[in-house]
C-alpha cells in the first residue's frame, strides 16, 4: 500500500464486513455494492469521527492514540507498553458487529500500525496523547513469594521466602579471590567448551565471598530422582574470566592476561574495561545453561541469533533503569519490548525441543516471548548477578514455570531452568557505571581482615581459621604450609613461581597486600637476594654447538671476518651459533673452505 488513505484501507476489506460496519455505525439504508458502502463510511467517518469512537473499544483506542501521535506502531513495542495484541481481525461469519477500527487502521510495509494523514488529525483532537514508556518499579520488595503449583483440580498455593543477593559490596574481593585461583593455575577447564571442571567450580564456590545461590530445595523435598539445580556463580566465573579479557586457557587451564593482573590490584575503570568487553563477546552463550532446552548445539546452532547482539540489546535497555529500583522482571521484559529494544534467540524455534523434537518443539503457538524471557532470566541472574552489576531477588526454581509451562514433555521435569525463580531485578551503582548512566563509581568500602601476619623467622601465621580457596591459591605461589595456621615464605615455592613467568616485584606486593604488617627485614632480604640470583642467569636464545674437530679449526672460523660474526668461542675446539644465524654460518663457512654435516 503506498499510501494510506480511508478509501485505499477499505478497499481490501471483504465487502460483507463493510456492510457489517455500516449498519454498526448506523448508516441509514447502507447501500449493497462495495464502492457505494466504502464511500458512506469514509464520509461518516470524516462527518462524525465522535460516533465512530463511540463504536471502538478502549484498547483499540489506545492503537489509535499512539498512530496518530506517534507515527507507525509496532506490535510488538505495543505489546511491551500495554500487554495488549493487536485487536482481532473482524470474521464476517462470526462477528455481528464490526468496529471502525480496521478502517480507521492498516498495516504497512514493515507490518506496523498506521493512520491516514487526515484520520490522525481527527484522532489528535480527541484522544489523550499516550504517556511515554517508563519501566514499572516497586515501592518495597515482598518477603515472600506466593505462587500455585499443581496440574487441573490439584492446584494449590504454595509459599517460598525470598532470597536477595546484593553483588556490587562483594564484587571486588571476589574477583581477586577467583583471579588469584586462575593466577595459581587451580581452575581446569573443559576440553569442549572451555567452561570449569566439576571439581574447578567446586573450588571457585570456595572462593566466593558469599555462598554461592541458594536454589536447593530442603532435605525432606528431595526424592530418588532429584534434580540438583547446580551452582550458579561459581560456574560462572570461570568463563566471566575469559569473557572479559582477565584470563584464557592454556593447557586447560585459566591463566591471567595482562588485563587480569592489572585488575588484581585495579579498580573501577579496569572493571568496566573488562565488562565492556563482555558485552561484546558471544563464546559465552548463557541460553546453553539452560539445560532442559535441547537442540541448542545440533540444527538449531545455525540459526541462532548472535549472543552479543542479543546482549547489547538487553543492555541497551538497562541502560534506561531507575538506578537502585526494584522491577518486576516481568515488567522488566514488557519494558525491553516497550522501548523498541526486543530481540530474538533463535531465527527457527522449531530446531529446539523438550524431551523429543517431533512433539516438544518449541515452535508450536503460544510460546511467543517464552524463549527471550528465558534468556533474559539467565543473562540478568547468572551474569550480570555475578558481575554483581545488578541485585537480584529470587527463589528456588522447582515447579514455578514462568514459562513454557504447558508444553510437551515437561511433566517430569522439576524447571525449565535453574533461573526460572528470579523475580525481582535492581540496577545498582556499579552497574549504572559500566552502562554509562554515571562518570565515576567508588568502591563501596568492605571491612577486610588481613589474610597473616609475617614474622621476622620467615613465618605467616594466619588470621582466618580456614582460608579461602583463592588465599590458599596465593598462599602457595610463595609459601608452604608449617602447621594448623602457620605457612613458611619457602624458596622452593618462588623459584617455581618464577620459572611459571612470575616476578619477585609481583610476589613481593601480593605479600604485603596480605599482611596486617610491615614485611621484617629479613623477609624482604630473603626476597632481593632470591631476585639477585634470578635475573643473573637468563635465557637469550637457542643455539647449536659446533664441534670443530680441532682447537686450530676452531681458532681459523672464530678469527676468519665473515664467520665470526655469527659464532662464540666456547672451549677449545668448539662454537657457539645461534639457531637463527645456522643458515648465515653456514653460508660463510662455505665460503672460507669448511662444510657442516647436515
Amino acid at each position: 500500500m503506498d499510501e494510506c488513505t480511508l478509501e485505499s484501507i477499505m478497499d481490501g476489506i471483504n465487502a460483507e464486513i463493510l456492510k457489517k460496519m455500516a449498519r454498526t455505525l448506523e448508516i441509514r439504508k447502507p447501500p449493497t455494492r462495495k464502492a457505494e458502502v466504502l464511500a458512506a463510511i469514509a464520509e461518516r467517518i470524516r462527518t462524525d469521527p465522535d460516533a465512530i469512537l463511540r463504536h471502538c473499544s478502549d484498547e483499540e483506542k489506545e492503537w489509535l492514540a499512539e498512530a496518530a501521535f506517534g507515527g507507525p506502531v509496532n506490535p510488538t513495542v505495543f505489546r511491551g507498553k500495554y500487554g495488549l495484541g493487536l485487536p482481532p481481525q473482524p470474521n464476517q461469519y462470526r462477528n455481528k458487529r464490526i468496529s471502525p477500527f480496521y478502517a480507521l487502521a492498516c498495516s504497512d510495509h514493515a507490518g506496523d500500525i498506521v493512520v491516514p494523514s487526515e484520520v490522525a488529525g481527527m484522532l489528535r483532537q480527541r484522544l489523550s496523547k499516550p504517556k511515554p514508556v517508563t519501566v514499572a518499579t516497586v515501592d518495597e520488595l515482598p518477603q515472600i513469594h506466593t505462587f500455585q503449583t499443581g496440574y487441573y483440580s490439584n492446584t494449590r498455593d504454595e509459599e517460598r521466602p525470598i532470597r536477595v543477593h546484593e553483588g556490587e559490596r562483594r564484587l571486588f574481593p571476589e574477583l581477586r579471590q577467583v583471579l588469584s585461583l586462575a593466577r595459581g593455575g587451580s581452575i581446569r577447564l573443559t576440553a569442549k567448551g572451555g567452561a570449569p571442571t566439576g571439581a574447578s567450580a567446586r573450588k571457585l564456590g570456595e572462593a566466593l565471598v558469599e555462598p554461592d545461590f541458594d536454589l536447593d530445595a530442603p532435605e525432606e523435598e528431595r526424592g530418588d530422582w532429584y534434580d540438583e539445580p547446580g551452582s550458579v556463580r561459581a560456574y560462572a566465573w570461570g568463563v566471566l574470566v575469559q569473557a572479559c579479557g582477565w584470563c584464557r586457557a592454556k593447557s586447560g587451564r585459566l591463566e591471567l592476561t595482562r588485563a587480569g593482573v592489572r585488575m588484581l590490584s585495579g579498580g573501577p575503570e579496569e572493571f568496566r574495561k573488562g565488562v565492556m568487553r563482555f558485552f561484546k563477546d558471544s563464546s559465552f552463550d548463557e541460553l546453553r545453561r539452560i539445560n532442559h532446552i535441547r537442540g541448542q548445539t545440533g540444527n538449531a546452532k545455525r540459526s541462532m541469533v548472535a549472543v552479543s547482539s542479543r546482549k547489547a540489546t538487553i543492555v541497551e535497555a538497562m541502560g534506561e533503569w531507575p538506578v537502585g529500583q526494584w522491577i518486576r522482571l516481568e515488567d522488566a521484559y514488557r519494558f525491553q519490548l516497550a522501548s523498541g529494544n526486543h530481540f530474538s534467540v533463535t531465527r527457527s524455534e522449531w530446531d529446539l525441543y523438550f524431551l523429543e523434537k517431533q512433539y516438544g518443539s518449541l515452535g508450536y503457538a503460544g510460546n511467543e516471548g517464552a524463549l527471550e524471557k528465558q534468556y533474559i532470566r539467565a543473562f540478568l541472574f547468572e551474569s550480570m548477578g555475578t558481575l554483581g552489576l545488578v541485585d537480584v531477588a529470587y527463589v528456588r526454581p522447582h515447579s514455578l514455570w514462568p514459562e513454557f509451562r504447558d508444553g510437551w514433555g515437561t511433566d517430569d521435569l522439576p524447571f525449565c531452568g535453574r533461573y526460572d525463580g528470579l523475580l525481582y531485578v535492581r540496577l545498582n551503582g556499579l552497574g549504572a557505571f559500566c552502562l554509562g548512566g554515571s562518570e565515576t563509581y567508588e568502591i563501596p568500602p568492605l571491612a577486610q581482615t588481613k589474610l597473616y601476619k609475617a614474622l621476622p623467622n620467615m613465618d605467616l601465621v594466619l588470621n582466618v581459621p580456614a582460608p579461602a580457596a583463592g588465599d590458599v591459591a596465593t598462599l602457595e605461589m610463595f609459601a608452604e604450609p608449617t602447621a594448623e595456621k602457620v605457612w613458611r615464605i619457602s624458596r622452593k615455592a618462588i623459584l617455581s613461581q618464577l620459572e611459571k613467568g612470575g616476578s619477585i616485584a609481583e610476589l613481593r606486593e601480593m605479600l604485603r597486600q596480605h599482611a596486617e604488617n610491615d614485611l621484617p627485614a629479613v623477609v624482604t632480604t630473603f626476597l632481593d637476594d632470591i631476585e639477585r640470583k634470578a635475573v643473573s642467569i637468563r635465557s637469550v636464545e637457542e643455539a647449536l654447538l659446533i664441534d670443530c674437530g680441532n682447537p686450530a679449526t676452531a681458532g681459523e672460523l672464530a678469527a676468519d671476518p665473515g664467520v665470526r660474526k655469527y659464532c662464540l668461542r666456547a672451549g677449545e675446539r668448539h662454537l657457539v651459533v645461534g639457531k637463527k644465524n645456522e643458515r648465515a654460518f653456514r653460508s660463510a663457512a662455505k665460503r672460507a673452505g669448511y662444510v657442516l654435516p647436515p
